[in-house]
């Protein structure tokens, strides 16, 4: 658009605009810090203002409630009461079944009384007090003596009022209770509050004690502060069942209908939600108003406490800060314009002399130079456009130079690539052969394998038939015999044979890369507690018991694996244990582990061994190679089972390390990708859940609790040989057998592991016992000194068990605790 325009206008107008825009933003922004300003004192005054109030409303009612919380506890009150329970043991009640009150007798027993309730409620503003029976619902004593006064609340024409709600909830709770406003017809029909009180003599319930409060106060609480606005009027609303009710600020106390309020959402929003907020509506002038909610925390009363102010009279100084920037906007225009005018000129005259020498230097290729005398910026400018016009003009000349110079490389390049051609074509040549002496290797490979198989093939025929014969000519000879113990032998050396055929068939498959890895849906839970169950038996035999700790659920451990491969890897690290470990224990488990934002699955293989030096504890992964050949013979093996497993582990993606000292025993570790078939959504779920729903009522239900898992399938087990129709559940502490036992009502009995984590089996126990005393608790541990049956007991078990657990010792303590057989 300002193509043709010349260089004068548009530096007018650049100008112009650069002025303009500045004073309108400056005026714009300057405008919005001053309305945000405003907005935020505001909104702080108004913020501070409900918090005053808020705090002045509360603590009055927390006061009213503390005073009739202490005089409920004076002498001169309970005696009170019990002089008025005992008149009423002799008094007559009225036809209408009120209490009598108008007595000589009554007046006599009251009348020391009165001037000490009437200063009460005059020095604390009540309106009321009220000695009502707790039994009858007799109005006993007030001070006001209104027509409420000797009524029966529980009979009476009262007994619709929320005075007579009150007091039967005070006699049922037993704890003192405040009701929201109500027309009262006793009162001349005005809306009342009421708190009342249980009075108590020697712990047993006497009289209950009722406060009927005065607007009044309350209505001060809300004029406490002095206004910053004239149009600020501060609210109490709220919600009952009956009606709604609100106090307003700048008048008598008014309680009824909210009315106008109904029709905003806002606040009917913040009443029900019990919810802060602020807001603008319409109010009941048709003005627009700023609004502020904020909740009260008076007993269960769903009242608030509301502040409206106009719109108008907040954007008092907003509109008289915009008048101002408006006029400040036309001076600066005029200034600006002036100013402009006399830049452009300035800038834009030698800028002209420069442009029409650079056209006769481009259109005529003429090197001429401009007269630089000036002595101020356009100077330095003309002295910089001549030594321009001088380096292009040589420039020229060495561009004529070097355009020849690289013609000359240009040949020279065609040269050299020519040459990388022909390098190109002997790589090619040697890529070949290459080729060719992979292939080869690979089926170097290949018939290495394959003769490795038919060898296997051909040693395992007559095998099978040496250990199958050996079976059968086993059978024939008694235990004692010595035939049987040569073909025993026989049998064991064979098996042994097999083992090493097959230990060097895989390693051959893993050196010619022919091994598959077939993933599936594993549970690595039942792969391990399987091969718990085979090497068990072998560490008995041993003298060094296997345990068992998975720290993972049966859900968190279903993987996407190898389930042959992960039984072959642990299956080598459980026989190596069990073959090196004489004296101690071995452990075999699994665990969920992070390493940067990373999971992974750790199994783990521990024994208390012979353990390996840390200078052989690399090589004891290679083929074929052993820390201790002279053991190592004792023992059997190629040591080949190690890297086996290794090369195996490295096939599923993950490593396998150790850590070991001599003679104290190895740790090997199994690290794995963590990659779980269950979302953690699904994997998140408590043991017990899957059970609750199926609980038979008619069934006893036993809850066992222990940490360990193989202890809790031990105790299934027996538990189902006793009696298969038990509804059995399982947790894995403390804290989550209290949560149980308080939730399923139905459990019969609790078999308690007294050693756990987070809450051990003597506090869950005490915890159990305070809330259901009679749950028969009968608790698991395998020690049994005097001194851990002494603090069983005292917890509160009912009996003890010592592990390993017996069937026929369970089935006693069963028979004595829930009383079945």
């Amino acid at each position: 658009m300002l193509k043709n325009v010349s260089i004068f206008k548009k530096i007018l107008i650049f100008f112009i605009s650069i002025g303009l825009i500045g004073v309108v933003a400056e005026s714009y922004v300057s405008t919005l810090i001053f309305k945000k300003n405003v907005n935020e004192t505001t909104n702080t005054y108004f913020s501070n203002d409900l918090v005053r109030k808020k705090n002045d409303i509360e603590e009055h009612f927390n006061q009213t409630q503390k005073n009739i919380e202490t005089i409920s506890k004076f002498f001169s009150v309970i005696e009170t009461f019990e002089t008025l329970n005992n008149y009423s043991n002799i008094a007559k009640e009225s036809d209408s079944g009120n209490f009598i009150v108008n007595t000589k007798k009554y007046n006599e027993l009251t009348s020391k009384y009165f001037d000490y309730f009437s200063n009460f409620i005059n020095d604390n503003g009540y309106h009321d007090i009220f000695l009502i029976c707790p039994n009858h619902g007799h109005v006993m004593f007030t001070v006001a003596h209104e027509d409420d006064f000797g009524t029966n609340l529980k009979t009476g024409i009262y007994k619709n009022t929320h005075l007579a709600k009150l007091w039967r909830d005070v006699v049922k709770k037993k704890q003192t209770i405040m009701t929201d406003y109500q027309s009262y017809s006793p009162s001349k029909g005005k809306q009342a509050i009421f708190m009342g009180t249980p009075v108590f003599s020697n712990n047993v319930l006497i009289g209950v004690l009722v406060l009927q409060l005065s607007d009044t106060q309350t209505n001060k609480k809300v004029l406490s502060h002095n206004k910053l606005y004239t149009t600020q009027e501060t609210y109490i609303v709220g919600r009952t069942q009956e009606d709604d009710y609100c106090l307003k600020s700048n008048r008598e106390v008014k309680v009824g209908k909210i009315g106008d309020f109904k029709k905003d959402e806002f606040i009917i929003k913040c009443i029900d939600e019990k919810s802060s907020g602020q807001s603008k509506k319409i109010g009941s002038t048709n003005k627009l108003e700023y609004v502020y909610y904020t909740p009260l925390n008076i007993n269960d009363l769903n009242w608030g406490l509301f502040t409206s102010v106009a719109v108008s009279e907040i954007n008092v100084p907003i509109n008289n800060q915009l008048k101002f920037k408006i006029v400040f906007i036309i001076i600066a225009i005029i200034f600006i314009i002036l100013i402009s005018y006399l830049i452009a000129l300035l800038i834009s005259k030698p800028i002209n002399k420069v442009v029409d020498k650079a056209k006769i230097i481009s259109e005529h290729k003429e090197y001429i130079v401009i007269d630089s005398t000036r002595k101020d910026e356009f100077g330095e400018i003309f002295k910089s456009f001549n030594t321009i016009v001088e380096v292009f003009q040589v420039r020229d000349n060495e561009l004529q130079v070097q355009n020849e110079e690289y013609a000359v490389l240009n040949e020279e390049y065609l040269t050299q690539n020519e040459e990388y051609e022909s390098l190109n074509k002997q790589f090619r040549i040697q890529y070949d052969e290459l080729a060719k002496a992979k292939k080869k290797a690979e089926e170097s490979d290949s018939l290495k394998t394959e003769f490795i198989n038919n060898m296997s093939h051909e040693i395992r025929t007559p095998m099978n038939a040496i250990l199958g014969f050996s079976h059968l000519l086993n059978k024939k000879f008694s235990e004692d015999s010595q035939q049987k113990k040569f073909i025993e032998i026989i049998i064991n050396s064979g098996k042994q044979l097999l083992r090493i055929i097959d230990d060097i068939l895989e390693i051959s498959k893993l050196g010619a890369n022919q091994v598959e890895v077939k993933v599936t849906k594993v549970c690595l839970n039942n792969i391990i507690f399987d091969l718990f169950t085979i090497f068990e038996l072998k560490s008995k035999d041993n003298n060094t018991p296997l345990q068992l700790k998975n720290k993972i659920s049966d859900k968190a451990s279903t993987i996407y694996s190898d389930a042959a491969k992960l039984n072959k890897i642990l299956s080598n690290l459980l026989e190596n244990a069990i073959k090196f470990t004489k004296t101690g224990y071995i452990v075999i488990g699994c665990k969920l582990i992070e390493i940067e934002d990373n999971k992974y699955i750790q199994i783990f293989v521990q024994d208390t061994g012979i353990g390996i030096d840390s200078a052989n504890q690399k090589i004891i992964f290679k083929r074929f190679s052993q820390e201790d050949r002279s053991l190592a013979r004792k023992a059997g093996g190629l040591g080949l089972g190690l890297s086996i497993a290794k090369e195996n582990i490295e096939l599923l993606g993950g490593e396998i390390s150790l850590e070991s000292e001599k003679g104290k025993g190895t740790i090997f570790y199994v690290q794995l990708p963590y990659k779980p078939v269950f979302s953690a959504n699904e994997i998140k779920f408590a043991s017990i859940n899957s059970n609750i729903n199926k609980i038979d009522v008619n069934s006893n239900t036993i809850l066992i609790v222990d940490d360990e898992k193989i202890n809790i399938i031990i105790l299934q087990s027996l538990l189902y040989e006793i009696d298969k129709n038990f509804n059995i559940l399982h947790v894995e502490n403390g804290k989550e057998a209290v949560d149980i036992c308080n939730k399923i009502p139905e459990i019969k009995l609790v078999l308690m592991d007294l050693k756990m984590p987070i809450m051990n089996g003597f506090e869950a126990t005490k915890l159990i016992k305070m809330s259901r005393p009679n749950l028969p608790i009968i608790a698991q541990t395998a020690f049994s000194s005097q001194e851990d049956k002494s603090k069983a007991k005292s917890a509160g078990c009912d009996d003890l068990i010592t592990k390993p657990i017996k069937e026929d010792v369970l089935r006693k303590k069963l028979e004595i605790q829930l009383k079945i057989y």
